[in-house]
């Protein structure tokens, strides 16, 4: 704000913040409807982690009669009401199926279950502890039967607290699901639920993460609730995760099932089952091959190879159902792949399945370069979590035509998942896929390395200046003096809200930059071509964020001499000295 006439102002000195533009100042009133906090807690959440999450569709589930030994044993631990077993550790090697168990369970209990939560490390929004409490309590507050019961409670504690979701997590699993599950009145306690799935711990991707959720599940323990709750936590036997568990803790009310052994005819029944759909699905194309195709013998050669990892079994299934070629040519590539050289290899089978998969791959340097963005993590500073790995970014990250991405990745759709918008992030399908890429040994001539923060924030920085360019030409002082000014602007915000979330990160480009010491000459290009007024109107139009110009050319001039963009620097000391934002 100004101020007219000072008098009696004393200034001692202090740092400066430069704000360019008309401000606006919000002032969050969670006020009392329960549905402007519900939008709130929904803020929070991880939507691709819960079990009926869109991102997870189609999500991984049994095979009709699979697992029975597996789900009987379940079914017994959660259905015995009063059950001092509290916790069932459902562990397994890579590919086995925990999580096709894990969503099965909470499909079948579903009226039993409080919550679900599917960690990810090819998710960034799930590969972390951050949301997990909220995204339990949101299911509980929106889920039959308690949204009822325990939902107006989490509303209440959340209306007392609106700083709860900045708390340690352990306060937030004591004000948001213990306490709540506590305080329910005693008519209405026989329609609690009591079973919380979590899976994948070992894909939280923070070690210490994964000891803190322990810890969650000890202090859940010792709560006393109306209805002891009962936890449902699936992973691989990782060290840590086991040394945690294993402990004197949980040694009293712990139950153990290992899966790791029993899938060898589980397997079989679904190469059985799934190549029938197989012969119904392409009966025209399979006339000549009988109606046994393709015989009991290879379906043993193909169980025999999956090594009890029904993550082989699927990927075999989903590299032949594909209309690019034939069914039974696809399967012959499969059975043609020789032993692996590296047989103290607990993974061979599916190694060599995976190479043969990139293998059919044309223009090997352009997937590259797709796939080392798939597998780098985002880093944190970015406002957005969930755009960086779509079709549209990557695009723009790689300088790529339109549709060529999708025309790139057409035969790794049996490893990846890609949706029909252009705008949803891309999935590697399985963490397995993830590790063998970065695995030199296994993966070999497909060995694929994370991008470093230098090369990644120079592709981020240029993907964003990019963005922008295309509307200068639309900025209002620079339209034609016999456009109306009111029209100029309606078509400039029009041009803004198409990209509203890159525009939305383009503010934070000036901090962006600030972690590349040596700029490329890609990004130095894009720099002297830059027009600060462009950006400085998006904090007019998107009314929040702000750049930081003054940090941004201090940078700039930090350069070595044969990196500095000098008509760069130039363009912002200018920019800085005059009016800012013509509208």
């Amino acid at each position: 704000m100004s101020f007219n006439n000072p008098r009696d102002f004393t200034n001692h000195g202090g740092a400066y913040n430069y704000a360019y533009g008309p401000q606006t100042i919000q002032n969050i009133n969670y006020g009392t409807d329960p549905d402007d906090i519900l939008q709130v807690l929904a803020s929070y959440t991880a939507v691709n982690a819960t079990a009926d999450a869109e991102a997870r569709c189609p999500p991984p589930s049994c095979h009709p009669e699979t697992r029975v030994k597996t789900l009987r044993s379940l079914d017994a631990w959660i259905t015995e009401r009063r059950n001092p077993l509290r916790v069932c550790w459902l562990n397994g090697s890579v590919g086995v199926g925990k999580s096709a168990i894990a969503q099965t369970i909470s499909e079948r209990y579903r009226s039993q279950v409080i919550g679900t939560f599917f960690f990810s490390r090819n998710d960034n929004t799930r590969d972390k502890l951050d949301p997990l409490i909220a995204t339990i309590a949101y299911q509980c507050c929106t889920a039959d039967p308690l949204r009822s019961t325990v939902g107006p409670l989490i509303i209440k504690a959340i209306r007392a607290d609106p700083q709860v979701f900045h708390s340690s997590y352990e306060n937030q699993l004591v004000k948001l699901i213990l306490e709540p599950f506590a305080n329910v009145r005693h008519a209405q306690q026989n329609q609690l639920s009591n079973l919380i799935v979590i899976d994948g711990l070992d894909e939280c991707v923070d070690l210490a993460s994964q000891q803190r959720l322990l810890g969650f599940i000890e202090l859940a323990i010792a709560f006393r609730t109306c209805v002891p709750l009962i936890f449902l936590l699936c992973s691989r036997p990782e060290p840590q995760i086991r040394y945690g568990i294993e402990s004197a803790r949980f040694i009293s009310c712990l139950k153990r099932i290992n899966i790791s052994g029993d899938s060898y005819w589980d397997i079989q029944r679904y190469f059985v089952d799934k190549f029938g759909e197989l012969r119904r699905k392409y009966q025209h194309v399979l006339r000549g091959e009988g109606e046994t195709w393709p015989g009991t013998t290879v379906i043993w050669d193909l169980t025999r190879r999956a090594c009890g990892q029904f993550i082989f079994a699927v990927t075999v299934i989903k590299y032949i159902d594909n209309l690019d070629e034939l069914p039974q040519d696809r399967l012959q590539t499969i059975l043609n792949v020789e032993p692996d050289d590296v047989t103290e290899s607990p993974y061979s089978a599916l190694d060599n399945l995976y190479r043969q998969i990139l293998s059919t791959c044309t223009k090997w340097e352009k997937i590259y370069p797709i796939l080392r963005l798939l597998i780098t993590p985002l880093p944190k500073q970015f406002e957005l979590q969930t755009l960086w790995r779509s079709i549209v970014a990557i695009t723009g990250l790689l300088n790529f035509r339109s549709g060529e991405v999708r025309t790139l990745l057409s035969r790794l759709h049996s490893v990846i998942s890609i949706s029909e918008n252009d705008e949803y992030d891309i999935y590697i399908r399985h963490a397995s896929f993830t590790q063998f890429l970065q695995h030199k040994a296994r993966s070999r001539e497909f060995h694929v390395q994370v991008f470093s923060e230098e090369d990644y924030y120079n592709l981020v920085i240029i993907f964003l200046l990019r963005t922008l360019s295309p509307l200068t030409p639309f900025y209002p002082p620079y339209c034609s003096s016999n456009q109306l000014f009111g029209t100029a602007y309606s078509i400039w915000k029009h041009r803004v809200g198409e990209i509203f979330g890159l525009a939305i990160e383009s503010l934070n480009v000036a901090r962006y930059c600030a972690r590349v010491s040596s700029p490329s000459s890609d990004l130095l290009a894009e720099l002297e071509a830059f027009d600060p007024y462009v950006l400085a109107s998006l904090r007019v139009s998107c009314f929040q964020g702000a750049v930081e110009w003054v940090e941004w050319l201090s940078w700039a001039k930090s350069l070595s001499e044969d990196k500095r963009p000098e008509r760069f620097i130039a363009r912002v000391e200018s920019f800085l000295q005059g009016v800012y934002v013509g509208f």
